[in-house]
């Protein structure tokens, strides 16, 4: 009995170990949509700590609205910036948002060049980040980054973006 079911669980192991690996085609896309949506996972390690959230934004030409949800759902804060500037649940701040991040969460990532990353799956965005994406997904005709990690070159900040549902703005 004890052989049998030994050779029964091989062979199960077996045909897991035989699934086809198909490389994914990145096709990059020539242009960045004006407005889009995004909903995914954050993870961030930082030198004291580690953090999770979700998050949905909504980029609009050159302004955002920006969700931030806390672990088990637990918080949640709203950022949206505009030509008239940053506002952090309805009130106007006179931080940018990389100084709000670094002041209130303790580590920031460059949001402002996520469509870069994402849409023209740009690796070099400044020498302050490193970029990998390790997983790309179908938009339209074209790919779009799905798991992206950005290490910062010079703090220990570590950032890894699960982006789940990259869609347009239809009004």
């Amino acid at each position: 009995m004890k052989r049998l079911l030994t050779l029964f669980f091989l062979l199960i192991l077996q045909g897991c170990a035989t699934q086809p690996i198909y490389p994914q085609q990145v096709i990059i896309s020539s242009d960045i949509p004006s407005e889009w949506q995004l909903k995914g996972r954050i993870g961030v390690v930082t030198q004291d700590k580690a953090q999770n959230f979700s998050f949905k934004i909504k980029f609009q030409q050159q302004a955002f609205d920006l969700a931030l949800t806390g672990a088990l759902g637990l918080g949640q804060v709203n950022i949206i910036s505009q030509v008239g500037g940053l506002y952090i649940d309805g009130n106007i701040s006179s931080l940018s948002l990389k100084q709000w991040m670094d002041q209130e969460l303790g580590w920031h990532f460059p949001l402002q060049k996520l469509a870069d990353i994402v849409f023209l799956h740009q690796l070099n965005i400044d020498d302050n980040w490193q970029v990998i994406i390790s997983k790309y997904g179908p938009y339209r005709e074209t790919s779009v980054a799905k798991v992206v990690r950005l290490t910062h070159q010079r703090k220990p900040i570590k950032v890894k973006l699960l982006l789940k549902e990259i869609t347009p703005i239809l009004d």
